[in-house]
């Protein structure tokens, strides 16, 4: 039904007029438990927007370097690698959300919208591919879908981790 479950959800009232891959992962963290607490207790964060989803992540990891909550570039991708300031590349957990940039411009954390595409949850990795399910996907009005991803795509810019 072109995703008009995620959008009222996400955004009562507005109706059709917004891509809604950030509305169906507000759903999805909204209606799901993680060990019996519920995932909007852990991730507390609803939006429409997939730039405030990143953002969010990014700004929990700067501000609190303790925080299990927090945003790792894909430093698969080869113009991505060394970001992350670890000993080695990250590698998304089930249960991360997934950011992507159709256009592969970024190199540093954006600043505003332009950069971020769209968002997905990683299902899990299988050796180099992540697998994911993504609200607002294929053509026309979309559908929620399960895709598949190259670990090294530099398209997947980063993955937002909360545990």
């Amino acid at each position: 039904n072109g995703g008009q479950k995620y959008r009222e959800f996400a955004l009562p009232g507005y109706g059709a007029h917004y891509h809604w891959c950030a509305a169906f992962v507000s759903w999805v963290i909204y209606n799901t438990e993680s060990n019996g607490q519920k995932l909007s207790d852990i991730i507390n964060f609803k939006s429409t927007w997939v730039y405030e989803f990143m953002n969010d992540f990014y700004k929990a990891g700067k501000d609190n370097p303790t925080s299990t909550k927090r945003f790792y570039f894909n430093d698969n991708c080869s113009k991505l690698s060394g970001k992350n300031n670890l000993t080695s590349t990250y590698k998304p957990k089930k249960g991360d959300l997934i950011f992507f940039d159709w256009k592969v411009i970024f190199t540093t954390m954006p600043t505003d919208s332009d950069h971020v595409s769209h968002i997905g949850i990683v299902t899990g990795l299988d050796g180099d591919i992540i697998n994911t399910i993504e609200g607002n996907t294929g053509s026309g009005n979309g559908i929620v879908a399960e895709k598949s991803y190259n670990l090294d795509n530099c398209q997947v810019v980063g993955f937002g981790s909360w545990y």
